[in-house]
């Protein structure tokens, strides 16, 4: 766990995560963790706590990694349809998926401001 919270560390917005209360991160911990597993859902946190620095950071956070989401899956349907080998590169983009998953997950559960490299610093609606 702790060689995750070590990389987890070196995309963490130090200056993001300045800003968190404490007392958010205690109170929506799990509703800014579960939408990373299920990112369709990555407006929950903002709705939760509209005042939460926490909150929004990370519904800004899901909201891209829904997009990146969907993006892989057009991928891997498309690739699926051209070639044979459409399973296994499926299967691959499944385990990167959920292996990135579990790490935003801890990350937000461990009250680090994790930001998806690339996406991560366009995603600023909430």
């Amino acid at each position: 766990m702790n060689a995750i919270l070590n990389i987890l560390e070196s995309f963490n917005d130090k200056k993001a995560q300045s800003r968190f209360d404490s007392r958010d991160v205690r109170n929506y911990r799990m509703i800014a963790t579960i939408p990373y597993l299920l990112p369709i859902l990555f407006v929950l946190p903002y709705l939760a706590g509209k005042n939460s620095e926490y909150c929004r950071f990370h519904a800004n956070q899901q909201l891209a990694w829904f997009i990146c989401t969907l993006i892989m899956a057009i991928i891997g349907l498309f690739v699926g349809i051209v070639t044979s080998a459409g399973t296994i590169v499926g299967w691959i983009l499944f385990v990167l998926w959920l292996i990135v998953s579990i790490c935003l997950m801890i990350g937000a559960y461990n009250d680090l401001a994790v930001k998806i490299p690339g996406v991560g610093t366009f995603a600023e609606i909430f």
